[in-house]
């Protein structure tokens, strides 16, 4: 399912998207990434892994905000919490706020819940490196989509990349829930009901340093 639009405002004025992946086709590839890792793999997968599995397949992590209709970006930001600081703070605007319980009664920051400012949370002050093909991912990577593919370039769902099998990604996510799916399935499933061909845009976990 689509995540449900964010009560945020849209992401400040002069953020861009990059390129989206120029294919989504499995035989294409470039250079492999470079530079060091923005957060602990194994971490991260494990807690995608264990709360997407068969005993979690309808159930959240209480210990974090769970009134969304959908969770996918909550989701990924729970794993990422497994590694990254929580920044604190009290504006859920602030595009740097990363967090899921602010200072005073809003909850969670925007780029915490909402996909689209996740990514630019994660690209612009973490410093994770665009994705060109998706034959590049791995483990700990995280995929974002455009579902409507509108013409609007704006965000609305992130899967995580769990593991890569034989040059095969495959995801986890919730909402709706995916544990470690092929990427292959994956894309006849959501080709079946998004509607428009979504749009791709990746993050690889590596930050643009060597």
């Amino acid at each position: 399912m689509p995540e449900a639009p964010s009560p945020a405002p849209e992401a400040p004025p002069g953020v861009e998207l990059p390129a989206a992946l120029r294919t989504t086709d499995l035989g294409a590839s470039s250079k492999p990434p470079r530079g060091k890792r923005s957060y602990d793999v194994e971490r991260f997968v494990a807690y995608a892994l264990k709360w997407t599995d068969a005993n979690h397949e309808d159930t959240l992590n209480d210990t974090y905000p769970t009134h969304y209709e959908n969770h996918c970006a909550n989701f990924a930001s729970q794993a990422l919490d497994t590694t990254w600081k929580r920044t604190g703070g009290v504006n859920p605007n602030d595009p740097e706020n990363w967090d899921p319980d602010l200072t005073g009664p809003l909850g969670a920051s925007d780029a915490w819940a909402g996909a689209r400012h996740l990514y630019t949370y994660a690209k612009d002050q973490k410093g994770l490196t665009p994705m060109t093909y998706v034959s590049d991912a791995e483990a700990g990577d995280l995929l974002f989509v455009d579902w409507d593919n509108d013409g609007d370039t704006e965000i609305n769902h992130v899967t995580l990349i769990t593991e890569v099998w034989h040059d095969m990604p495959k995801i986890s996510q919730k909402s709706s829930n995916r544990h470690n799916m092929p990427w292959s399935i994956w894309r006849k499933i959501i080709s079946n009901t998004t509607g428009p061909e979504p749009i791709f845009y990746g993050l690889h976990n590596r930050v643009e340093k060597d």
